[in-house]
């Protein structure tokens, strides 16, 4: 059985004041990745290794099965998120705002 992530570095202040944090499994998969700045979500980088974007299953192979990448109104700019499964693009949405994210 593998460790935990527990030693993994999970969170690390850039200079810019951007902190940059991780999230494992108990595989040692990433399975986000978060960028903020005071209280602003400038990336977030979830990662599926399970099927229908799943957070565990018996048939984890290591394989990325589905990302989800988002980021919050920064700057005037329009909140992004977007959803892709097996190399195919799902879901794409643009909103005016930051807010919840769409259920996939």
């Amino acid at each position: 059985m593998p460790k935990p992530a527990s030693d993994i570095l999970s969170s690390i202040t850039l200079g810019n004041g951007l902190v940059e944090s991780r999230q494992f499994n108990d595989q040692r998969q990433e399975t986000q990745l978060l960028a903020m700045r005071g209280g602003s979500r400038y990336l977030e980088l979830d990662t599926y290794y399970c099927a229908n974007l799943g957070s565990s299953c018996a048939d984890n192979t290591g394989n990325i099965l589905g990302e989800l990448i988002s980021f919050d109104t920064v700057g005037g700019a329009a909140a992004f998120g977007a959803v892709q499964t097996l190399v195919r693009q799902k879901n794409l949405w643009v909103s005016s705002g930051s807010g919840s994210l769409p259920s996939v």
